[in-house]
């Protein structure tokens, strides 16, 4: 009966010890060799997820402020590109008015040009009859 009596004693402590043990193990406490080591891997991996993070933040920052900068730029240049095609639709036109011009100016110079080689003609039979009436 005493051998029965260990084994029924066994059978209800056995459980209990273990169940002590697995709670000491993973009470929360980090002093086994293993759970100490993966504690600060894990610490130093939030370390360095923080680091990226503020590096990240301190990227996106500048980033932010350069963005600023060029869209002032790009305003600028936009005004400047209107500013400029204003300018040249001014000159297209005054173009055009020159061009006119120097289409008329060159009509007028040939009419001249025909007009004084016929005045020239005229006067110079008029210098030879002149002197046909003399001689």
């Amino acid at each position: 009966m005493t051998t029965e009596l260990l084994a029924v004693v066994a059978v209800l402590i056995a459980p209990l010890v273990g169940y002590l043990a697995a709670s000491r193990r993973l009470s929360g406490k980090i002093a086994t060799s293993d759970a100490e080591q993966l504690w600060a891997e894990s610490k130093a991996i939030r370390e360095d997820y923080r680091g990226q993070i503020i590096s990240a933040n301190k990227r996106v920052a500048r980033l932010e402020e350069r963005v600023v900068v060029l869209e002032q730029h790009n305003s600028d240049l936009s005004a400047e590109n209107e500013e400029l095609r204003k300018q040249v639709a001014e000159y297209k036109v005054k173009v055009q008015k020159l061009q006119a011009r120097v289409t008329h100016l060159e009509a007028e110079n040939d009419r001249l040009t025909a007009l004084l080689a016929n005045q020239a003609h005229k006067t110079i039979e008029t210098l030879e009859d002149g002197d046909a009436g003399t001689s």
